[in-house]
């Protein structure tokens, strides 16, 4: 009897079939904060008057404006929408870890991320053993589409949005050098 690798990748031949299972998941929303209504980005710094950051030791809050506001649906599916960190330096010796939320209130917790506000974290392993005395500080770029999490937040029409940087782990070697939001292709 031949056998070949083809008929080993086929589970049905194999005669295993995975048995349907619910997938609850991936059609997930996270839920909306408790007070509505959006922030008023006036009362937050610029992002000129953040960056560049040579510490994250706090929770940082400011305003940021858009490339663009109220955008067709043809063009949010042509270009996404995106919160860029670059140069984000930290020792590489160190676990660090941080996370990013959007219009969020004194009401959301930072250690909630099943909200809306919460765009997405950060986080690098220790790559050089303790013992290395050698490390490197290479800037790193951090990258968060947003297009639907601002459709989520009622934030698409806004021209000024409200970022709030959360230092989780290792927060006093990370260094931030720029922040922006493109649109992207």
């Amino acid at each position: 009897m031949a056998c070949q690798s083809k008929d080993c990748l086929d589970n049905k031949k194999m005669g295993y079939d995975y048995a349907p299972m619910p997938t609850p998941w991936r059609c997930y929303k996270p839920q909306t904060k408790c007070t509505k209504g959006k922030l008023d980005s006036s009362s937050f710094k610029t992002v000129v008057d953040v960056f560049p950051l040579s510490k994250l030791d706090i929770i940082v809050s400011f305003s940021i404006k858009r490339p663009a506001t109220s955008r067709s649906q043809q063009e949010k599916d042509k270009q996404e929408e995106f919160l860029i960190f670059k140069g984000v330096k930290f020792d590489d010796r160190e676990y660090i870890r941080f996370g990013v939320f959007l219009n969020a209130d004194k009401t959301v917790n930072a250690n909630e991320l099943d909200k809306t506000e919460y765009a997405g974290s950060y986080s690098s392993l220790p790559h050089v053993h303790a013992h290395n005395a050698s490390h490197e500080y290479v800037p790193r770029e951090f990258k968060l589409a947003i297009t639907e999490l601002l459709e989520d937040n009622g934030l698409e029409y806004d021209d000024t949005i409200v970022v709030t940087v959360v230092p989780k782990e290792g927060s006093e070697v990370i260094s931030i050098a720029v922040f922006l939001v493109i649109n992207h292709e």
